[in-house]
């Protein structure tokens, strides 16, 4: 007869840490069209498709001819107003005049000063300025177009890349494990290349279509590679031990019921 073949493994602790798998893409909060305020004529472009902006640098600048010549008119009567005001008030602080004609003085001046501020607003949007510093993706509209306020008129594209994120969707059995500051290895087939890092914000809703919850895993990008939309494969680790006892899973055996088990060898020295 022949006994069967024995081999023995022998159990290390060693550090365990369990991951489980998922797919996302990279997304970025600060990626928007931009568009005029106000309707006229470009004047003048500061910045081209690849450009680095800071927040608040001006981009383009609208044709303010119209709006400035309104205001130097404007300017001229509130002048006036004013030193008509200032004679009614002397007349007023002599008992001269009347209550009426101080009372129509004091009102043009408050109206002029009106028109003048909201011709100032105006004027203040005749310079497009970016929001927050990022990149120029794309350049819409060039000098001497002439644009009009609101959607469907857009004249740039910037991105902010140096805040990317991953989104991804985690079944509902994970809610209890997968946490914020959960560690996550990030790795992008296309670049192939891999980054360590973290979750940084776990949803609060279960989706009832898929029995899911949203997870946002911050991402590192320093050198600008990581675009909007590129696809991730992402590891969360979900459980950590640093004191585990391994052993090869090919030796676990199940029997009839589905329970599993393995066999210990002894050292019996009798």
């Amino acid at each position: 007869s022949f006994l069967p073949l024995v081999e023995i493994e022998t159990a290390d602790v060693k550090p365990f840490k369990h991951t489980i798998n998922a797919q996302g893409n990279v997304e970025t909060a600060q990626d928007i069209l931009l568009t005029a305020e106000m309707g006229g004529l470009i004047t003048k472009v500061n910045v081209k498709s690849g450009d680095r902006v800071a927040a608040g640098q001006t981009l383009v600048v609208l044709d303010a001819a119209l709006i400035n010549s309104g205001a130097q008119e404007i300017e001229t009567q509130l002048e006036y107003a004013e030193y008509m005001l200032k004679k009614q008030e002397e007349l007023k602080s002599k008992g001269i005049g009347s209550e009426f004609d101080y009372e129509t003085a004091r009102n043009a001046v408050k109206s002029l000063r009106a028109k003048l501020n909201s011709l100032n607003t105006q004027r203040g949007k005749s310079a497009i300025k970016a929001p927050f510093s990022g990149i120029i993706d794309n350049v819409f509209k060039e000098k001497g177009t002439v644009v009009a306020p609101g959607p469907g008129a857009e004249i740039f594209r910037i991105i902010n890349l140096s805040n990317m994120y991953i989104e991804t969707d985690v079944p509902e059995s994970y809610i209890s494990s997968i946490k914020k500051n959960k560690m996550v290895e990030v790795n992008f087939p296309i670049l192939g290349r891999s980054y360590d890092t973290s979750i940084r914000q776990v949803g609060n809703f279960i989706n009832p279509s898929n029995r899911t919850f949203r997870i946002e895993v911050g991402i590192p990008n320093l050198d600008g590679e990581i675009k909007p939309n590129l696809t991730a494969k992402l590891r969360l680790n979900d459980y950590s031990n640093s004191n585990a006892i391994l052993i090869p899973q090919s030796i676990i055996s199940e029997n009839a019921k589905g329970q599993q088990f393995i066999y210990v060898v002894k050292d019996n020295k009798e």
